[in-house]
């Protein structure tokens, strides 16, 4: 069940991050840098709290997947991944001048924050086992 609702979720953030600019921009999750004369790294915090999320919950279910740390290791280089692959596709998809790195430092910031709890739970999960004597 986990791993369909992984690839919904990929599918989803794919589909958000590759819809239209306008429809961004009225999500308001994108500034409309035509009219505004914004810079194209200025974000809404919006924005930047889209990335972290929809990242870091690609890296919980990637991990919750995960039955050995190799295993593990992979999932959140995958979520990274993902974030990477898909704003290498909007260079060309949106006619962008530059790959936007500051939406990838958001994800890995997401991927980061989800890692660090997936590793805090297990650690603690691990023991109140042993404290258990299970």
């Amino acid at each position: 069940m986990l791993a369909l609702a992984a690839l919904i979720w990929t599918l989803a953030v794919i589909a958000v991050s590759l819809m239209p600019i306008d429809l961004r921009v009225v999500s308001g999750t994108e500034p409309d840098h035509r009219v505004q004369g914004v810079p194209v790294y200025i974000k809404p915090p919006r924005h930047r709290l889209a990335h972290f999320v929809m990242f870091g919950v690609a890296a919980v279910m990637y991990l919750g997947l995960a039955r050995r740390s190799r295993e593990a290791l992979w999932a959140a280089v995958g979520a990274l991944a993902l974030g990477i692959g898909i704003e290498l596709a909007q260079v060309p998809i949106f006619g962008l001048r530059e790959l936007e790195w500051w939406d990838i430092r958001d994800d890995a910031i997401g991927v980061a924050i989800a890692v660090a709890g997936w590793w805090a739970w297990k650690r603690l999960r691990g023991h109140a086992r042993a404290v258990e004597g299970v």
